[in-house]
């Protein structure tokens, strides 16, 4: 293990943001999962697009709180971006920190954390939401193994920690950028994870070549699950209920369901076969239902046994709102329709929202969609009534 303290802090602005319960502050929305349980009506007939903004390139989503859309993105300038929700015009952007477009940042009262490059390392910031001032920055390890997506793994802001998905994991101090622990290992793409280990608290990173558990507070490994990929791409978030865990991948891994109430993981079930898993495209729990990807089909599995009960054809990218289920394709084309987890969804609303290739998770924020392609093309929907 090693933990090194490294400290930029500047003083903080006086205005403050503030997440609302509707707000969605991060990777995945308020639940970290791309759930969330709001009173919402699907629009009828194509969404209306209320604006679009061009970005510099990335698979990054977006924060959006209190009436404003947070990015990040690859390019020269404008790495991370700050819109009006409403109308998409540009309230500020940073260009002096080299934030990475495939990772989403992370808001939290008046700050905005993000995740990028610094000269031979990664590096973390954080930036006032108010004006993109910038207000630290920290240096993390840099880890083994390939680098083929950059760093797309987001910060997961925990109390007065904010945790990222580089090495073997490292945690923040959010108010001062010092390193609290860092751990070396093999940097991969997925967000680390916060659950509850037998009562106390602690945070999962699915590294390149394994799933670790670490002590929240300290760093210390609780346990490991080894998940070695052809070419170390484990970017799909694992999803915990309870003491047990479901990991998903591709690159000749499927997909295996643990239990992790003891001193070492238990493997209940598991899938080996190609094609079962997904290269990316993170899931969600819902009762004793596991809802996820596998190569082109949206799939429903059960807990128990693993054994597939639906599937349903199109999407690389989803969120559950209120009682729809709101899906994007890599090649741009949304779907919607209502949510029963006893069946196949039938989508009602179909419509080509972006061209190129798209395979950032949108966003929701007050009735609107935000969808992102790789080419940096953005577009806010009205997806609700």
């Amino acid at each position: 293990m090693k933990s090194q303290p490294f400290l930029v802090a500047v003083a903080l602005t006086a205005s403050v943001t503030v997440a609302a319960p509707s707000d969605w502050p991060c990777f995945r929305g308020p639940n970290h999962d791309g759930t969330l349980a709001v009173p919402f009506t699907l629009t009828r007939g194509e969404p209306q697009v209320l604006w679009r903004a061009k970005l510099g390139s990335g698979n990054g989503s977006q924060a959006v709180v209190a009436g404003r859309v947070f990015t990040a993105a690859n390019g020269q300038k404008d790495r991370v971006v700050c819109l009006d929700a409403r109308t998409g015009q540009r309230v500020w952007s940073v260009s002096d920190f080299r934030a990475d477009g495939n990772s989403t940042p992370s808001v939290e009262s008046n700050r905005v954390y993000v995740l990028g490059h610094g000269r031979s390392f990664p590096e973390a910031a954080c930036v006032s939401a108010a004006d993109g001032k910038a207000l630290w920055t920290a240096a993390l390890p840099k880890g083994g193994g390939p680098d083929h997506y950059g760093l797309a793994g987001s910060p997961r802001v925990w109390r007065d920690l904010v945790f990222f998905n580089v090495a073997g994991g490292a945690a923040v101090r959010k108010d001062s950028g010092e390193v609290a622990w860092a751990h070396d290992g093999h940097t991969a793409y997925a967000t680390p994870v916060v659950f509850d280990a037998r009562g106390r608290p602690a945070v999962a990173f699915f590294t390149g070549d394994q799933l670790i558990a670490r002590d929240a507070r300290s760093g210390r490994e609780l346990w490991t699950i080894p998940w070695k990929t052809e070419l170390e791409v484990n970017a799909c978030d694992p999803l915990f209920v309870g003491d047990r865990v479901f990991v998903c991948s591709a690159y000749k891994r499927a997909r295996s369901f643990y239990d992790v109430s003891g001193a070492s993981p238990r493997l209940l079930w598991e899938s080996t076969r190609n094609g079962d898993g997904h290269a990316y495209a993170s899931g969600f729990i819902q009762g004793e239902g596991i809802f996820f990807f596998t190569g082109g089909s949206f799939a429903r599995v059960d807990m128990a046994g693993g054994d597939v009960l639906w599937e349903s054809r199109g999407g690389n990218s989803v969120l559950l709102l209120g009682g729809s289920l709101i899906r994007v394709s890599e090649k741009g084309e949304l779907t919607a329709g209502p949510f029963d987890p006893s069946r196949k969804v039938e989508p009602v609303l179909r419509a080509q929202v972006l061209s190129g290739t798209t395979r950032a998770v949108p966003a929701y924020w007050a009735g609107q969609l935000y969808v992102r392609n790789e080419a940096g093309d953005l577009v806010c929907l009205k997806i609700s009534e």
